[in-house]
């Protein structure tokens, strides 16, 4: 067996990813507002410490301006303002990157596809990478192993600013781990990550959500659909893959109208290039073209389309 290859690394992914999940697209919409908003928020926090320091006393500073703006408070840390920022950034993104496997999960069983249940204690992103494809181990290899690392060690940060009962000579010891990265991270990123946890940076914030994105991007391109009866599920099933394909039935009848509005809009919502699998593309065609129409399914009592499609696709 030939040995498993990391996936190339891409910098457009919008374009390279051969089928875009709409649980990718959902996720990277909400990182980039984080993004914005981080930003912003960090922009404020760090001219208010600089402000500060302008004090001989920032915790009287600070607690004179409080009922100004208000806000109730007995006691102020400006001088872990920035950090305390940073990991709840860190706690947000988590939030995204879990809703994000959640989702991509219930896409790849919607494709038909078994995956058996999470033990107990295991974390999502070790469940999800050992469903799919070459297992857990084979995976962490397509993604790139540094990457795998950072992003659970960026899980524990989140769990750690989230929940007390985290340990920090835990942490200490993680960031042990990662901290050979910081070199790989500087060239390949431009960052200053990763850091310990009581000095998360707003470099750790970023690195964390890049990483979020490619893998994201890593997924999409290792559990693409791949069979006609995939493809069936991904032009029926409007719970997961919401795009519904209306558009496509009006060419029913002319098969290569059909053939060229079949292939827009699987290119338009799924970046899906269908023209490449002319055999794909024949049966799909042809498996619409046998949809019968409304008037024959009301004449033989077949039901809604919904209830056709639901009983002319493999479950």
């Amino acid at each position: 067996m030939p040995p498993i290859q990391r996936l190339p690394k891409t910098r457009k992914p919008l374009t390279d990813i051969g089928f875009i999940f709409d649980s990718y697209r959902d996720l990277t919409e909400k990182l980039g507002a984080v993004d914005g908003h981080a930003a912003t928020l960090a922009l404020a926090a760090r001219y208010f410490t600089d402000q500060s320091r302008l004090s001989t006393d920032d915790q009287a500073l600070g607690l004179s301006l409080a009922p100004g703006y208000g806000v109730s408070t007995r006691y102020v840390d400006l001088n872990n303002l920035s950090v305390h920022l940073n990991q709840l950034l860190i706690v947000a993104t988590t939030k995204h990157a879990e809703d994000f496997l959640i989702r991509f999960r219930r896409e790849q069983v919607a494709l038909g596809r078994e995956w058996r249940g999470k033990d107990d204690g295991e974390d999502r992103l070790s469940f999800t990478l050992d469903c799919i494809g070459d297992g857990l181990a084979g995976n962490v290899e397509r993604i790139g192993d540094e990457r795998y690392r950072l992003l659970q060690y960026y899980r524990l940060v989140r769990n750690a600013a989230a929940h007390q009962y985290e340990k920090r000579s835990r942490l200490d010891v993680e960031f042990e781990k990662v901290r050979q990265f910081r070199d790989l991270v500087k060239d390949e990123y431009g960052l200053d990550a990763p850091n310990k946890f009581s000095d998360t940076q707003f470099d750790d914030h970023m690195l964390y959500t890049r990483l979020v994105k490619y893998l994201a991007t890593d997924l999409c391109r290792l559990a693409p659909p791949e069979t006609l009866e995939e493809f069936q599920r991904v032009l029926s099933n409007r719970i997961y893959f919401c795009h519904e394909p209306r558009s496509i039935s009006k060419d029913k009848g002319d098969p290569e109208r059909l053939k060229s509005s079949l292939s827009g809009f699987l290119k338009h919502h799924y970046n899906f290039q269908l023209d490449l699998y002319p055999t794909l593309q024949e049966s799909l065609v042809q498996w619409i073209e046998d949809i019968p129409t409304k008037r024959i399914r009301r004449r033989e009592q077949l039901g809604t389309l919904s209830d056709w499609v639901k009983n002319n696709v493999p479950s």
